[in-house]
């Protein structure tokens, strides 16, 4: 959008991974070409073999009915 436009989003889970333990923050504003960093934090339970995990954040803008997937993975060796 133009220079000025100000984007308000929301991140929200979209399988519930148990080994996803959080991640922030889940909302906010962002500028025309800004960039947001997302902490996500793992903790995988003991009790989780070996194997390929994954999860999708979906984040939305409010000013639209768009939204972008963003998968994430977690590799257990």
């Amino acid at each position: 959008g133009p220079g000025d436009s100000v984007l308000e989003w929301q991140i929200q889970r979209v399988e519930c991974a148990s080994w996803l333990a959080s991640f922030g923050p889940i909302s906010g504003t962002t500028t025309s070409g800004g960039v947001r960093t997302i902490t996500v934090v793992v903790a995988p339970p003991a009790s989780m073999t070996q194997g390929t995990y994954t999860e999708t954040l979906r984040i939305s803008g409010y000013s639209t009915n768009e939204y972008v997937d963003v998968t994430l993975q977690l590799n257990i060796t």
